[in-house]
């Protein structure tokens, strides 16, 4: 978990907002593997809401959480046909198996892993999915410390018996903004089964 010194805190805008949304790319992949016509879907760590839109205007029935007040304001205002709400991914207010996916990038570094991952696969449909980015590595590279990390098997035990990890791409991406840091991370499509 990143420590509270490097937080990043709600401005005018958010500093991901500057570069591309993998979320075209990631419904796309989403859509093959899912078979649901109009999934309930929820955007867990949605922000200002950018991605939940993405799958809103993709037939998606989306839902945004975030812990960030300031974000939610700023998402609806951007969105108002959009239902965003405060949520912990900790501690999630939702029933068991609520959603037909659960799409959370971004997100993992700033969590207790022990208790988000299992609480976005309780939320989950049997049968449904959960799309994650889990990055092992966060690197600070004007101070060139490493400020996360988080392995590949913690994940794997955390998934268990009770979902299954159809899909894994390795990437990497620089950001320049709050300050110049890397992140190594995973693209993860999980089932559970």
């Amino acid at each position: 978990m990143i420590g509270k010194s490097y937080k990043i805190k709600a401005g005018k805008t958010s500093h991901w907002l500057k570069r591309a949304s993998p979320t075209p790319e990631h419904i796309t992949l989403i859509n093959k593997y899912m078979k649901v016509k109009n999934p309930v879907t929820l955007d867990v760590g949605c922000a200002e809401g950018e991605n939940t839109s993405i799958f809103a205007q993709s037939g998606f029935k989306a839902v945004g959480i975030d812990y960030n007040k300031s974000f939610l304001d700023l998402a609806t205002e951007k969105y108002p046909s959009i239902k965003f709400e405060f949520g912990d991914v900790e501690k999630m207010k939702y029933k068991t198996g609520a959603f037909d996916l659960v799409y959370c990038i971004n997100t993992l570094f700033y969590t207790n892993l022990d208790k988000s991952i299992p609480e976005i696969l309780r939320v989950v449909k049997a049968n449904g999915f959960a799309f994650i980015t889990f990055d092992t590595k966060i690197i600070d590279l004007d101070k060139e410390v490493i400020i996360h990390r988080a392995s590949l098997d913690t994940l794997k035990n955390l998934v268990g018996e009770g979902a299954t990890i159809v899909y894994m791409k390795s990437r990497q991406r620089t950001d320049k903004t709050p300050f110049k840091h890397r992140h190594v991370y995973y693209d993860i499509l999980i089932k559970k089964v």
